[in-house]
């Protein structure tokens, strides 16, 4: 109406107050649960109250200025052993990439016949070159020449090999095959270049000393995920391919029920440590 005086400034429609009131008390709530689990960075926020007026992000930030920039709050579960290991190993751990040249028949010319009956004999003499790839794991025991171990099947006739550690600045270095056992499917490579500082790198430990029923933690890159840990025992002590029915290994071998998967091959096997 032409006579009403104008609202104040401040002024809020019937009802906005108490659902931004409502909106508030909700806020605060979660707020107030989200500070019991770890944040951003592994930093624990701490529980405080709801700060009237600073809202929910007001309350978090709070919580966050108490650790100071950099800092580090304690975890709210114990370090285990798994834990040590992965800090200790897991940087040695090294992704194995592979390229080779096959030949393979040439399609190019085929008709619908070669299909259903096969190539013609002419045709089957053309060949064409194709690269393949793949992926293993492997694991560095000296970084100061750059040698790396991994399984003798993950690079059998390749033509390039690199690896690439862990690590948002790591870069793929190529390799070369210096001698592979075909007998226990062991090969060992070696950076080309030498390194410029001591890569990471694990010592060798001795099987003779494993029993049944050990920790066995498994470190690789399963399905191309790098830096994985997996976790099982040693199942039984000097098992043999044989008794599978693929009779392709004779020598012993630990069983254990820790998850391996395609990509595991050429990573490294550790149990607990002492101390």
């Amino acid at each position: 109406q032409f006579g009403a005086p104008p609202p104040p400034a401040n002024a809020r429609p019937a009802g906005l107050g108490a659902r931004n009131d409502s909106r508030a008390r909700i806020a605060a709530a979660a707020a107030e649960a989200a500070l019991l689990l770890d944040g951003p960075g592994g930093v624990p926020m701490q529980r405080c109250a709801h700060a009237p007026g600073g809202g929910a992000h007001g309350a978090i930030s709070a919580s966050r200025a108490d650790f100071g920039a950099g800092a580090k709050a304690p975890r709210a579960v114990k370090d285990n052993f798994v834990n040590r290991v992965v800090e200790q190993c897991g940087g040695a751990v090294v992704r194995v990439e592979i390229e080779q040249k096959v030949d393979v028949p040439a399609f190019d010319n085929a008709d619908i016949f070669s299909f259903f009956f096969g190539l013609r004999p002419d045709e089957a003499k053309k060949k064409q070159e194709r690269r393949v790839s793949g992926h293993g794991s492997g694991f560095c025991i000296d970084g100061a020449a750059g040698i790396i171990l991994t399984n003798a099947h993950v690079v059998q006739g390749a033509d390039r090999i690199t690896v690439s550690f862990a690590g948002a600045g790591s870069e793929p270095m190529e390799c070369d095959l210096l001698e592979t056992d075909e007998v226990i499917d062991l090969a060992v490579i070696k950076t080309k270049k030498q390194p410029r500082r001591p890569l990471p790198s694990m010592v060798l430990g001795n099987s003779e000393s494993v029993r049944t029923g050990d920790w066995a933690i498994v470190l690789g890159n399963p399905f191309g995920l790098q830096n994985t840990c997996t976790l099982g025992i040693i199942s039984s002590m000097d098992r043999s391919t044989g008794e599978t029915g693929f009779d392709w290994m004779r020598h012993p071998l630990l069983q254990t029920d820790a998850a391996v998967n395609q990509g595991n091959s050429g990573g490294a096997g550790r149990n607990e440590p002492r101390g």
